[in-house]
């Protein structure tokens, strides 16, 4: 993770394989290992298909009444070793199989989806640890909101 600028950081997304994702416009973007995706701390970015997330940069960046809920959970977290994002989701989306470089922790705040290796559905208030460099998918079977933890290094 690298912090471009105040708002916007860059967060890098591995796939054991270029994959195609045609966006809206119909341009086709290839992603590929190493790739990057810039979040926002100002608002939501759509990273694939009914996927979208923001990075909350301390518990004063809650902003969105939807987020408020989970403020207790937020204040606890620790800020100086993990990227915190937010995430929401719509049922039939998907987020294809791919890894980090750091270990990841995914808590559903509200909604279900199946993920992971072994396709484990997970509802709200269970949390799954993802070891670095170990492919996982997201894929949402209901709507909801989820909350990552990224650690740094």
């Amino acid at each position: 993770m690298e912090q471009l600028k105040e708002s916007l950081y860059r967060v890098s997304l591995n796939y054991p394989y270029a994959t195609a994702f045609i966006r809206d416009d119909s341009h086709a973007v290839l992603i590929g290992q190493n790739t990057f995706i810039s979040l926002s701390s100002e608002s939501y970015v759509e990273i694939a298909s009914g996927i979208f997330q923001r990075v909350i940069s301390s518990p004063e960046d809650i902003k969105f009444d939807d987020e408020r809920r989970f403020l207790k959970m937020i204040e606890k977290v620790d800020f100086t070793n993990h990227l915190v994002i937010f995430c929401r989701f719509v049922n039939g989306g998907a987020l294809k199989p791919h890894y980090h470089m750091t270990e990841q922790r995914i808590r559903c705040l509200a909604g279900s989806f199946v993920g992971t290796i072994e396709g484990q559905i997970f509802r709200a208030g269970e949390e799954q640890v993802i070891p670095a460099k170990e492919i996982h998918f997201f894929q949402p079977i209901q709507d909801g909101y989820a909350l990552l933890l990224q650690a740094k290094k």
